[in-house]
């Protein structure tokens, strides 16, 4: 689990992002303006090579469009995942990612089981997980989730995640990766539990929700 700034010729300030990436090198990176990227890095040593997909609603990719694919290359440490992403066009993007502890809590189904919420944008989707990592959910469009989580390695914090959604009489398949955030101190500043869920149905759809 990584959190740090990406960087492009839309945000040449940098937009908070967060990644995910399992042990076998498949990973997903969301960040707070909504874009989605799939990626799989390939790593020599602390040196990274590898591709990535993005999809965007809203046009602020480093092409400027909803979609954009190429390689990456870049570094992993102890501390630090530092990555740059280039299409066909040589259009770039940056990312530097420091390291959350937060991985290196483990992962177990009985973390996950029980009901959660998220809501954003006028959407509401609930869900529940099963004590075997079941998934079963609806949301405030009558539209129905019925999938799995799954443990990768239960040393880590990183769990991947499929789910067929359907909605008005079609179904899509998404598939992504997934982590659980424990809450922090009571108060104005703390925060809840949260299970984050980064996962896309590979053609263009993709879900980027925090569960509460």
């Amino acid at each position: 689990i990584y959190e740090g700034p990406l960087v492009n010729s839309v945000y040449p300030q940098g937009i908070q992002a967060v990644a995910l990436v399992s042990e076998t090198g498949d990973g997903r990176i969301a960040t707070a303006d909504g874009n989605y990227y799939r990626i799989v890095v390939n790593p020599t040593g602390q040196a990274l090579t590898g591709t990535f997909l993005g999809y965007s609603v809203s046009s602020t990719l480093a092409n400027g469009g909803q979609s954009i694919s190429g390689t990456l290359s870049g570094s992993v440490t102890p501390t630090m995942l530092d990555l740059t992403l280039t299409d066909a066009a040589n259009n770039t993007q940056t990312a530097n990612l420091a390291f959350d502890n937060t991985y290196n809590l483990g992962s177990s189904y009985t973390t996950l089981a029980g009901s959660w919420t998220y809501q954003a944008n006028g959407i509401t989707i609930n869900i529940t997980v099963s004590p075997g990592g079941a998934l079963v959910g609806t949301d405030s469009n009558g539209c129905t989730y019925t999938g799995s989580f799954s443990i990768l390695d239960p040393t880590y914090d990183i769990y991947s995640e499929q789910h067929v959604l359907s909605c008005g009489g079609q179904n899509a398949n998404f598939s992504g990766l997934a982590a659980f955030f424990p809450a922090t101190a009571a108060g104005p500043s703390g925060t809840p539990s949260q299970l984050k869920v980064l996962t896309d149905d590979g053609v263009g759809d993709y879900l980027v929700a925090d569960f509460q």
